[in-house]
């Protein structure tokens, strides 16, 4: 919480009170519309909505460190680990920050679904796996097999976030609401049809 990170034409860094400024620099693309900073403040992660790799920089001096050539411009910071998801049109990636090659990348199950991720869950057990036929579903960060699905209000989730404690996820998309998942009641009444994800499949 004590620098700040903007994009535009070009990217900057700065502290808060305005000092220490670095314009990020040495990357293949001048700019982009997004931007994230990862949780430990040790990268910032830009990206482009019609781009084809996501980039990472150092955020101590604004140098350009390496291409997650993943296929898309979106990518998501694990909360704990130093990992990345990155998605493409075909598949999706783990990459370890700083590293331009993957760790494994993922076929997704059905490309035409357009499916996306909306985020990790607190503690990188899990991801969430969006698409357009309205699923939500919770994916196993270590087996990339989804163990609950959940029809979803509407279209696909856009993002996920999490309270500090885990216990409750928010999720918003096109429509003017939030919902809100309580995610300890929701394993709760799995667990009273033996399908809590402690290990087990659930539908």
């Amino acid at each position: 919480g004590k620098r700040l990170a903007a994009i535009g034409q070009v990217g900057v860094i700065s502290d808060l009170d305005g000092g220490n400024v670095f314009e990020l620099r040495g990357g293949p693309e001048l700019g982009g519309d997004h931007l994230s900073f990862s949780p430990d403040g040790r990268w910032v992660m830009t990206g482009q909505h019609h781009g084809r790799a996501v980039h990472l920089f150092d955020a101590r001096n604004g140098q350009h460190s390496c291409d997650l050539d993943c296929g898309s411009g979106y990518g998501w910071f694990a909360h704990r680990e130093p990992f990345i998801l990155a998605k493409g049109s075909l598949d999706y990636g783990l990459w370890r920050a700083g590293a331009s090659q993957p760790v494994r990348r993922v076929p997704w199950n059905n490309a035409d679904l357009n499916s996306s991720f909306a985020g990790f869950s607190l503690d990188d057990t899990f991801f969430i796996v969006t698409a357009s036929d309205g699923y939500l579903r919770f994916r196993d960060a270590r087996t990339d097999s989804d163990f609950a699905e959940f029809d979803y209000p509407l279209t696909g989730a856009w993002g996920a976030r999490f309270t500090s404690d885990g216990k409750l996820m928010a999720t918003f998309n096109s429509s003017p609401q939030l919902f809100f998942w309580d995610i300890g009641l929701l394993r709760h009444r799995l667990a009273g049809l033996k399908l809590d994800w402690g290990g087990s499949e659930s539908r």
